[in-house]
């Protein structure tokens, strides 16, 4: 892996694909330690299609592990889930052996990846909360009733907001300068689904950076299966991220982490 990453080839990559969703897409790009990290980005952040670029580093250390960088719109992410994802899809479809071991310096996580059938899967941290009252004036921006809102604790600056149906989650529309001025918070809304082979449902609203709705989300989900957990249980919750793009994943809290996976594809 040393001496062949950064001769591999760029590819966009799409995380959290299924039936009639496109998922979220990645540029994965190998590059050399010397290279300019932030213009590398910006160059490939400028092509269209795209809402992240994983940039990928040589193995530095003895246990071989890539040294990976998310940036997004806004700069770089400490983690991002669906680059995460798209980066070792790319690695197994060029031949690389699992599990493929990543070290993110921006969060100084360490991150496993291993494959589930024909899906990747993340063993990613846990993502915990406190319950809060929810901002002023958010059930009205968002014409919807709030069944119960909390911070994370573990990612500054993003809420989880909790609504009472999936049909409710749906018709939230939001406009980006008007959630900028009630809060600099990503927004979480999350209900209970109650169609089949799906158990929750959400959206994601990150306005900070440089998007007003992420498509498909890995970290967040995170938050997700922890905050139903408790009443959905701990086996596999099987989510669906209705964005206008819809990602397919499933997630699992394991306690101090927590594994999500998903399909990928090169379209």
């Amino acid at each position: 892996m040393r001496s062949s990453i950064t001769s591999l080839p760029p590819q966009l990559i799409h995380a959290f694909t299924g039936p009639n969703c496109a998922g979220n897409p990645a540029w994965v790009v190998p590059v050399q330690p010397t290279a300019d990290i932030h213009a590398t980005a910006a160059q490939y952040l400028a092509r269209p299609g795209a809402t992240a670029c994983a940039l990928l580093l040589p193995a530095t250390h003895r246990n071989s592990s890539i040294t990976l960088r998310s940036f997004g719109p806004s700069g770089e992410i400490q983690l991002c889930g669906h680059a995460l994802l798209c980066a070792a899809h790319w690695l197994w479809s060029l031949g690389k052996q699992e599990p493929l071991h990543f070290d993110l310096p921006a969060c100084q996580q360490h991150i496993r990846a291993t494959r589930l059938r024909d899906e990747t899967c993340l063993a990613l941290p846990s993502n915990n909360y406190r319950l809060c009252n929810p901002p002023e004036g958010l059930a009205a921006l968002i014409g919807q009733r709030i069944l119960r809102c909390a911070r994370s604790t573990s990612l500054p600056g993003s809420l989880i907001v909790e609504l009472h149906s999936e049909s409710a989650v749906q018709d939230v529309q939001l406009n980006a300068a008007a959630l900028m001025q009630l809060t600099t918070d990503c927004v979480l809304i999350t209900a209970r689904s109650h169609r089949p082979g799906i158990d929750v449902v959400s959206r994601y609203f990150t306005p900070a950076y440089g998007a007003l709705e992420d498509p498909a989300t890995g970290s967040a989900h995170c938050l997700i299966a922890n905050w139903w957990r408790g009443r959905l249980g701990s086996h596999p919750l099987r989510c669906w991220q209705a964005s206008p793009q819809g990602g397919w994943l499933q997630a699992q809290h394991m306690g101090s982490s927590t594994r999500i996976w998903g399909k990928c594809s090169t379209l």
